[in-house]
């Protein structure tokens, strides 16, 4: 009976251990249960940490997409933009090639033409040469032949010590002077420091080359340095009876 006692005691006493193991596992449960709490809730807040960086990478990485596309289209602009430039160049440069050969054409067009102009500028001075030998030879025929009929004439040389000639002012004067120069190629300077005629009837008639000028009265031409077209001029002089003037003194010099 006291074995069965002690049994009995032993069984109780097991049994409390099995409750203080068990108090001690449910203890021990709840305390990991603590920490495995703790632990979910760091690991779910590096896992909402990881999530924002993902979004956040992903809306950065569609951003950086974004950009790309936006400068591919531009990049594809500059492109466009280059290639229509350089066919600008292009069509300017065969623009200016096409003026250029036109410019050539025109140059050498125009440089015939110039050739063609002198040719006939070469023989227009030729035949004008001789025409000015046979106009040369007849005016000195017209000189000998009309110089002799004026009562009053005067030739003078040119190149030599004299430097005027005198016109002398009388009435129903009709005078010519010739002023020539012994070289056909140089010229004659004339003029003088006073003049006057009466207006209406009295005048001095001076023949240059092919022009004829008519000078009375106060007119002040004749003072100013006059250069001949020819070698040779006339002084023609003619008054009538009713009034006289001062003498009229030409001046002259060889060129």
């Amino acid at each position: 009976m006291s074995e069965s006692f002690d049994n009995q005691r032993q069984l109780i006493e097991n049994i409390r251990n099995v409750d203080s193991r068990i108090d001690n596992f449910e203890n021990e449960s709840e305390s990991f249960h603590d920490w495995l709490s703790s632990k979910l809730q760091i690991i779910e807040k590096k896992q909402s940490e990881m999530e924002a960086k993902q979004r956040e990478i992903i809306e950065l990485y569609k951003v950086l997409l974004s950009n790309s596309s936006q400068n591919n289209q531009k990049f594809a602009q500059l492109i466009d933009t280059i290639e229509k430039k350089l066919a600008n160049i292009e069509s300017d440069l065969k623009q200016e090639k096409q003026t250029q050969n036109n410019a050539t054409s025109k140059l050498t067009q125009s440089m015939e033409n110039l050739s063609s102009k002198v040719t006939k500028i070469a023989q227009d001075l030729k035949s004008n040469l001789h025409e000015i030998v046979y106009n040369a030879n007849f005016s000195s025929f017209l000189l000998d032949a009309i110089y002799s009929r004026f009562a009053c004439h005067d030739l003078i040389q040119t190149g030599s010590t004299k430097i005027s000639f005198l016109i002398t002012y009388k009435p129903h004067s009709d005078c010519l002077f010739v002023l020539r120069s012994k070289n056909s190629s140089k010229r004659i300077q004339y003029w003088t420091d006073t003049f006057e005629t009466e207006e209406c009837c009295d005048y001095l008639q001076v023949a240059d080359g092919l022009e004829v000028k008519d000078y009375r009265g106060q007119d002040k031409r004749l003072l100013t340095r006059l250069t001949s077209k020819s070698s040779i001029v006339y002084f023609y002089f003619h008054s009538d009876q009713s009034v006289e003037k001062n003498n009229i003194v030409i001046k002259f010099s060889e060129l």
